[in-house]
């Protein structure tokens, strides 16, 4: 019987799982690009459209977990409790409220919300799927109907609102990462 997870003869089919400081990165970028791997899909068969979006979401919303998660871990690196692991679970509203207390931390007033669009935006995000189960599952643990409040969704106009989250979010991540490597 075969293994799913094995080196093979076929080097340029492996990936390699990184074990680095970056390992955020490889998860959320892995996501990113799987998003825009989809966003493209959508753009050139539109009979696919009922199919992706669920896991194009998806992708978008654990790429932004994941983010904030990468914030609060490297924030703290910096301002120097070492093996300090995010709270906030799934929930985008208390992620993003513990990283913007740690990069107050680690900028101080220098740090500044550009918009009040990106809290508005990551709290619909949040609000469309709580529990983060809402595009992966039809149904919740209890069996009610998961994506109550959202009846259609523009994937063009997503992508586009999208674009401020992510622009600010890597932003940010780069702006630790500088950080970290100056101090």
């Amino acid at each position: 019987m075969g293994k799913l997870f094995k080196e093979a003869k076929d080097w340029e089919n492996e990936s390699f799982i990184r074990k680095n400081d970056n390992k955020w990165l490889y998860y959320s970028e892995g996501y990113k690009i799987a998003a825009e791997l989809i966003e493209q899909e959508l753009i050139t068969k539109l009979e696919s459209r009922d199919f992706l979006i669920y896991p194009l979401i998806y992708l978008h919303r654990h790429y932004l977990e994941l983010k904030l998660k990468e914030i609060i871990v490297e924030g703290n690196c910096i301002i120097g409790a070492k093996d300090f692991l995010p709270k906030g679970g799934h929930n985008l509203i208390n992620l993003w409220k513990e990283s913007l207390e740690i990069l107050h931390l680690v900028w101080g007033d220098d740090f500044k919300i550009p918009a009040v669009t990106i809290e508005n935006k990551i709290k619909e995000l949040h609000n469309a799927d709580v529990k983060s189960d809402g595009f992966r599952y039809p149904i919740d643990k209890d069996g009610e109907e998961n994506l109550k409040s959202v009846q259609k969704i523009n994937y063009r106009n997503f992508r586009d609102e999208f674009l401020e989250i992510k622009y600010f979010i890597e932003g940010v991540t780069d702006g630790l990462y500088a950080t970290k490597d100056f101090i």
